[in-house]
């Protein structure tokens, strides 16, 4: 589960870079403040499951955190699958690359479930 954190992380704060320096590139239409918003989101989040990389135990704080970037990674799957084509240019690899993570997210949460501890 720690590895999923740090690649999550990493895509995160890369997709933030390249939506705020070039939101042109994401969408064809003038949204570039809404994608910028998303940048500086995407920025946060990946620090922050880097900074849950960093600092990783076995406890229920990270585990709730995994479950919410793993539902995080569903949903910007689904939303951006289910967006009109003309509003996101590159629609099939955003959304290739969250469900890629919500896989590896649930596969991992998978192999270490385990029963909670007081």
């Amino acid at each position: 589960m720690k590895y999923a954190f740090l690649l999550s992380g990493i895509i995160e704060i890369v997709g933030g870079i390249i939506c705020y320096v070039k939101p042109d590139f994401i969408a064809p239409i003038d949204g570039s403040v809404i994608f910028r918003l998303y940048a500086i989101n995407a920025l946060v989040l990946g620090l922050l499951n880097i900074f849950l990389y960093v600092h990783y135990e076995e406890n229920k704080f990270f585990k709730n955190c995994f479950l919410a970037m793993l539902f995080f990674h569903a949903a910007i799957s689904v939303i951006v699958y289910s967006a009109a084509p003309t509003s996101i240019t590159y629609q099939l690899p955003a959304t290739l690359t969250h469900l890629a993570l919500f896989v590896i997210f649930f596969l991992s949460y998978m192999k270490d479930l385990k029963p909670d501890t007081p």
